[in-house]
């Protein structure tokens, strides 16, 4: 469901209170831009190189994530992705999202889900929140927590 506020249009309804949030803040923020995009490599299962023959192929996607701001006391970047129901945080989504972790070690990505408590598929035991504790991403349940934007 897309969601308009002040012009710009929002995935959801999570995106957009988030935006207000660091809206109200003091923190300089930008939402889906250049600062948020990154490249990055998935391996191919039963792909080989066509020039030399190995198997150890992967194709270049490209991502983007819906919130960056620097903080307050460290002037480290924060990246932030939002996240709603359970339904959109697919398998192939959380691979994305462990695959940037090992390929951009450097940074910082964090999650909020609209609820955390969310397991991230019918019948699973594990929850969104515990998903990313278990790949050490911090997260947040609904808004980004002020005390990230003091760090």
């Amino acid at each position: 469901m897309r969601v308009v506020y002040n012009g710009i249009s929002f995935d959801s309804q999570l995106e957009c209170n988030n935006y207000r949030l660091l809206e109200k803040s003091k923190v300089d923020f930008e939402y889906n831009s250049e600062r948020c995009k990154f490249q990055y490599h998935r391996p191919l299962q039963k792909g080989v190189c066509h020039s030399c023959g190995d198997g150890h192929v992967s194709s270049l996607h490209n991502y983007t994530c819906d919130f960056v701001f620097k903080t307050l006391n460290s002037g480290k970047y924060i990246h932030v992705e939002t996240k709603g129901n359970g339904h959109c945080f697919k398998p192939e989504t959380r691979t994305k999202h462990i695959l940037l972790q090992k390929q951009y070690p450097d940074i910082d990505l964090r999650f909020v889900f609209s609820n955390w408590n969310t397991k991230i598929s019918r019948g699973a035991k594990t929850s969104n929140r515990d998903w990313a504790e278990r790949y050490n991403f911090p997260c947040a349940n609904k808004y980004i927590p002020t005390d990230w934007f003091n760090e």
